[in-house]
């Protein structure tokens, strides 16, 4: 593997990203037929990654500043780690929009469906209750499953340059136990899994590729990309209050995101911590 190859396609990768919609949105208490909610939130998400494979490198470039040392292959890609960790997962502010409806309930106690939309991802989502208990203080437990679909995963000219077409679908599962006091507060506590697969699918024919010079297919782009999973697993601890119709709600998810992707040929551990903590209104009618 040459240096210069990776220097070219880590330019590439510059407008990729894999961060996914954590927000969470839901306690247990599933709506009746005819109800509805609506919500507008704003939050943010940072990966533990970024510190932590920037730390690595950032040891190698000053010793070589210093003159100590040259970067080998192996600091090389080190440095690579950190340039990925920042491009996939760089921390930043996204604001996220949902609507839920209630169903009928055809023998299941109490379900509803949402969907909900950062501009980035599409998310949809089924929520059964099978658990409901008191009067006044209310305890309940749901169990939430939807399905997401990546809109703009990569740029355009990404896509076009690498001659690689990239899909993402993400598996959304929670467990979700919670209180509600009256119409006024409800707590809910949600462990989660989610898993994710990204779908990199190179645009020239196997055959195509096969019959090209073997010094030619070592600069083909499409190589750099490999489809990949994903996994999250961990919890999310959420609040809301108001009244009747009109709430404020603030929630946080702790996730463990496994994450290896294959870069030129050699597994990459791009695993680490994942915080999303988020703040928003909702409204019932």
């Amino acid at each position: 593997m040459r240096f210069s190859g990776l220097i070219i396609l880590m330019g590439l990768f510059f407008t990729m990203g894999c961060v996914t919609s954590l927000s969470m949105q839901n306690g247990p208490f599933a709506l009746n037929k005819g109800e509805h909610e609506v919500f507008a939130s704003g939050g943010w998400t940072g990966h533990s990654q970024v510190l932590t494979t920037s730390y690595a490198a950032g040891e190698d470039l000053w010793q070589q500043a210093q003159g100590e040392k040259q970067l080998s292959e192996e600091e090389f890609r080190n440095l690579l780690d950190a340039g990925l960790g920042w491009l996939l997962f760089f921390p930043g502010f996204n604001a996220e929009f949902a609507y839920r409806t209630g169903l009928p309930n055809f023998g299941w106690p109490k379900w509803d469906v949402g969907v909900r939309t950062d501009g980035q991802v599409l998310k949809y989502d089924l929520r059964m209750q099978f658990f409901e208990d008191g009067a006044q203080w209310k305890h309940a437990a749901a169990l939430n499953v939807g399905h997401g679909v990546h809109m703009g995963i990569v740029n355009e000219t990404l896509s076009y340059v690498s001659l690689t077409d990239f899909t993402r679908h993400d598996l959304d599962m929670q467990l979700s136990y919670g209180l509600r006091y009256d119409e006024y507060f409800e707590f809910y506590a949600n462990p989660r899994f989610l898993v994710s697969y990204v779908d990199a699918e190179s645009k020239l024919p196997a055959d195509l590729m096969a019959k090209m010079p073997e010094s030619l297919q070592e600069y083909d782009p499409s190589q750099f990309f490999q489809d990949v999973w994903l996994t999250y697993v961990g919890g999310g601890l959420g609040i809301r209050g108001g009244y009747k119709y009109a709430f404020v709600f603030a929630e946080a998810s702790l996730l463990w995101l496994t994450f290896q992707p294959e870069v030129f040929g050699e597994t990459r551990d791009l695993s680490g911590l994942a915080l999303t903590p988020r703040i928003g209104l909702m409204a019932r009618f």
